[in-house]
């Protein structure tokens, strides 16, 4: 199943609303990232660089799946499809946060591709890493059929929010 949400810079409404009536085992969330290369703002922040022309990203944070993020990784460099690492802390910024946020425990991560000029009239992607993220996604879901992979064997295997700790400070 793929869906097309609204709402995202908002608070992810629209993904929240499909996740809680849907409750995937997996969510593969595509979305875009700054080129901090080009962009005159977040520079300071030292984010990973992320720029126009060298693949799709592959997001890294709290509620990335390791194993779906490695499962995307080996096929993307089996296929020759060039990417980038876009690491992030506790939120990805995207529609992968809809599993945490409408309390679906799925396994989740997000890909995407850097542009220039975001949230303006005059955004801005390379044709090579829009094309380089299809592509991978094609690789990714026939490499778990060829490797007889399913949604049940990936979903116990992300960062389990219901099993963690609260942070306890001293």
């Amino acid at each position: 199943m793929f869906a097309f949400a609204s709402h995202e810079e908002i608070g992810r409404f629209g993904s929240r609303v499909l996740v809680e009536k849907h409750r995937p085992d997996v969510l593969v969330a595509v979305d875009v990232n700054h080129d901090y290369e080009a962009a005159p703002i977040g520079k300071e922040d030292k984010p990973p660089p992320l720029e126009l022309g060298k693949g799709f990203t592959l997001g890294h944070g709290s509620i990335c799946s390791p194993r779906i993020n490695s499962l995307i990784a080996e096929a993307a460099t089996s296929a020759n499809v060039p990417f980038q690492h876009d690491v992030r802390g506790t939120d990805t910024g995207t529609d992968a946060m809809a599993g945490v946020l409408s309390g679906a425990d799925c396994a989740a991560t997000s890909v995407g591709f850097p542009i220039r000029n975001m949230h303006t009239v005059s955004e801005l992607a390379h044709t090579g890493d829009v094309l380089a993220c299809m592509h991978a996604l094609v690789a990714f879901v026939e490499s778990l059929a060829a490797q007889n992979i399913s949604a049940d064997s990936l979903k116990e295997q992300h960062p389990r929010l219901d099993n963690a700790n609260p942070y306890m400070p001293l």
